[in-house]
């Protein structure tokens, strides 16, 4: 998958931008007393997915705006229902323990994760003013067996369709399946057609895994991707399928029609 230099000009100069993919724009309001208001923004984690048996180190990052923000925020593990399955430790904004620019109510710690299964860990923050808790929204950690990242795309295999003027990746597609549909599924589908995952775009708040990045087989031509999109849309689990366009300098491609 080819990113656009805009946004790798983003992601290599400020990583922590990363964190708040899970986030943007999803604050939670927290009415700390009559004199303000407290807004404790979605936890992001960097990477967002791991894959099983494997020890990761994940940063885990919230933000706090509003008044008086709380010197540091807990960080819990939780089920799908929110209830609290342990403490993982504190994150703070001290520029010190994990976290990397002091002040800047961009509350950071990393901890190490491992799940012995593949499926989703469930995270969030609390804290206190006074005598009163807050919780923030949960979030999940994805737990896959594919590389829960972008793959580079294979070589310079960029196709132009005459008939629209799109150019787009050759023998590769991008898969999104609907909630509750499992892994080992997931892997059946790909494997009916002779394809592969090379890596992914994790969920964030979104349902499901995320997008699968799929090397398909076939002529390095417009019509090999098309007649795969058919294939994999035909499957009742698949909730999108699409061809992975080729972007430029300044240009951000769309992989939804």
């Amino acid at each position: 998958m080819r990113i656009p230099k805009t946004v790798f000009f983003i992601i290599v100069l400020f990583p922590m931008l990363s964190l708040y993919a899970q986030g943007a724009g999803r604050p939670v309001p927290q009415v700390l007393n009559g004199d303000y208001e407290c807004k404790l923004w979605a936890l992001g984690m960097e990477p967002g997915g791991i894959r099983p048996n494997t020890l990761t180190k994940v940063m885990f990052a919230a933000s706090v705006s509003g008044d008086a923000p709380p010197a540091e925020l807990s960080l819990e593990e939780v089920d799908s229902q929110g209830r609290v399955i342990k403490i993982i430790g504190e994150l703070r904004d001290n520029g010190q323990d994990g976290d990397l620019v002091a002040g800047d109510r961009v509350y950071s710690g990393t901890f190490s994760v491992t799940a012995a299964e593949e499926g989703f860990i469930y995270y969030r923050v609390t804290f206190k003013h006074g005598a009163r808790g807050y919780v923030g929204e949960s979030a999940k950690l994805v737990v896959i067996d594919f590389p829960p990242y972008p793959a580079p795309s294979a070589g310079n295999t960029y196709v132009l369709d005459a008939k629209t003027g799109t150019e787009l990746i050759a023998n590769e597609v991008c898969l999104s399946f609907k909630e509750g549909v499992s892994p080992g599924r997931i892997r059946e589908i790909i494997a009916e057609q002779k394809a592969s995952v090379a890596g992914m775009i994790l969920p964030g708040l979104g349902s499901g895994f995320g997008s699968f990045q799929v090397r398909i087989p076939g002529e390095p031509v417009p019509e090999t991707v098309y007649r795969a999109i058919a294939v994999f849309k035909a499957y009742p689990e698949v909730s999108e399928a699409d061809y992975d366009g080729v972007s430029h300098t300044g240009e951000t491609i769309s992989l939804e029609k």
